[in-house]
């Protein structure tokens, strides 16, 4: 299928909130925190220096908003800032 063909289009937004739900989940809320600690460790551990230090305090943001159940994606697809109640 073409990157043109109407289809595509559908399919790609398919997905897109597929990614949203899953994001909004407690299992992607937890991916999210796996993902900032996995990138603070990576630059404080592995990288070291100034872009260790600032990758790993990028790490942070991922962590908040996994602890916080924000997902800053959602809103530019129709979804609210906020995950599934716990």
């Amino acid at each position: 299928m073409s990157p043109h063909h109407p289809g595509a289009t559908n399919e790609r937004r398919y997905r897109v909130m597929a990614l949203i739900k899953f994001m909004a989940s407690p299992v992607g809320r937890g991916a999210r925190i796996i993902l900032g600690l996995a990138l603070m460790i990576l630059g404080f551990a592995v990288i070291g220096g100034t872009g260790g230090i600032i990758m790993g305090f990028v790490g942070l943001v991922p962590i908040a908003l996994g602890v916080l159940n924000i997902c800053l994606l959602a809103p530019f697809f129709g979804q609210g800032f906020h995950g599934a109640p716990q």
